[in-house]
């Protein structure tokens, strides 16, 4: 499946996470969100391949769930994520290797020609519990979420405290008017950087 994600990061410190979220629950009256617990790979050839086709390739396993995903690079404007996404259900493909599944996806990148006979391999794993709850804002569906783990790699590990706005359904206009106001009431920092991303910085890859 095939999409434009369009996100918020925004950067939290840790030790205020719990206060934060529930301040900002209370402030939207929302109560019961799902928690879950999420890992994901990120896979590249040994000679960074995809990255250097701006490329980013996972794959996350989401309770029962296990899916590949496909980012190519987009853009980071005023606060502002945006991004082409290909998503797979692979959760009955177990045993299929990262390579195999990558090239599984239906893309409108000829991903095999970019990555030839090279193997794919682990290059950063994030590990993190997961709140969230889908909400309307102005006719806009939103998934407020909140992700509290660590971003590991063979260099190097770091701790990781955000909250994320996806827009899921909706005006992207009214999605950065909420993120305001959320960030000017909660004092929010942007998050310009992702989770993949910071695992490459912490190889020196970036």
């Amino acid at each position: 499946m095939n999409k434009t994600e369009v996100e918020l990061k925004y950067h939290i410190e840790c030790k205020k996470a719990e206060a934060i979220l529930y301040e900002v629950t209370r402030y939207l009256s929302i109560s019961n969100m799902e928690e879950e617990k999420l890992k994901a790979v990120y896979y590249d050839t040994l000679d960074n391949t995809l990255l250097q086709n701006r490329i980013a390739f996972r794959i996350r396993k989401e309770g029962e769930k296990t899916s590949a995903t496909v980012k190519a690079q987009g853009t980071y404007k005023n606060g502002i994520f945006s991004r082409k996404e290909w998503n797979l259900d692979v959760s009955d493909k177990k045993e299929a290797d990262a390579k195999d599944l990558l090239l599984r996806m239906q893309l409108d990148i000829d991903l095999e020609e970019i990555v030839k006979d090279k193997l794919l391999i682990p290059k950063v794993t994030t590990e993190f519990v997961r709140k969230r709850k889908e909400i309307e804002i102005k006719g806009c569906l939103v998934e407020l979420s909140f992700d509290k783990g660590e971003i590991i790699t063979e260099r190097g590990r770091d701790r990781f405290c955000e909250m994320e706005l996806e827009l899921l359904k909706g005006n992207q206009s009214y999605l950065e008017a909420f993120g305001k106001d959320l960030s000017l009431k909660f004092n929010l920092k942007p998050q310009p950087v992702s989770k993949y991303a910071r695992g490459l910085r912490l190889l020196g890859l970036v």
